[in-house]
């Protein structure tokens, strides 16, 4: 049984002209690219049209990716951009979107899932929605998207150091707001 080929290689693949190749690539993140823009819009419909675009565009743009990152956080970043200038068009501003998912009481016990891990989804969604929008999307990509600190701050572009110092702030104001709340 042949091995499954990685994204680098599809999409290297694919800048030689293989449609197939970057048709899987999009088997393999479409799904992964929708719930990331779910959390920066809740309209599908605006979420299934950026996913396109986000997708044409690696296509058009193929020869622009350098397979020496992740060429998931290489299309999420496509995704993002694709997303801000279409609420920018739209007059729109990002909300915070309440997270429906139910969070995962299982998860390890770093100081963000240890957070999560605490009964009160609804209460921690208030909590998440109240943090200033720069410090909700950080803790948002890392905790409840479960990306690296590395890959998020290729996402977001914006420095490694930002993303840390963000995602302790962010951890810190959750903690003390469930403290207060009387859920920790």
């Amino acid at each position: 049984m042949a091995r499954e080929r990685s994204d680098a290689e599809l999409m290297l693949a694919a800048q030689a002209g293989s449609v197939e190749s970057f048709e899987r690539l999009i088997s393999r993140h479409r799904s992964a690219v929708v719930r990331f823009l779910l959390r920066m819009n809740s309209d599908l419909d605006l979420v299934e049209d950026v996913c396109q675009e986000a997708f044409l565009r690696a296509w058009v743009f193929r020869d622009n990716y350098r397979a020496s990152g992740s060429f998931g956080a290489y299309l999420l970043q496509i995704a993002k951009r694709v997303m801000l200038n279409a609420l920018r068009k739209a007059g729109k501003t990002i909300p915070i979107e309440e997270i429906s998912e139910p969070m995962d009481a299982g998860v390890g016990a770093s100081p963000e899932n240890s957070l999560l891990s605490k009964d009160g989804a609804a209460a921690i969604t208030r909590c998440i929605d109240a943090l200033p929008s720069h410090l909700a999307i950080i803790f948002r990509a890392v905790a409840v998207e479960g990306m690296k600190y590395a890959e998020a701050a290729e996402v977001l572009d914006v420095p490694l150091g930002t993303v840390k110092s963000r995602m302790n702030e962010a951890v810190r104001r959750l903690r003390a707001a469930l403290l207060e709340e009387g859920l920790l």
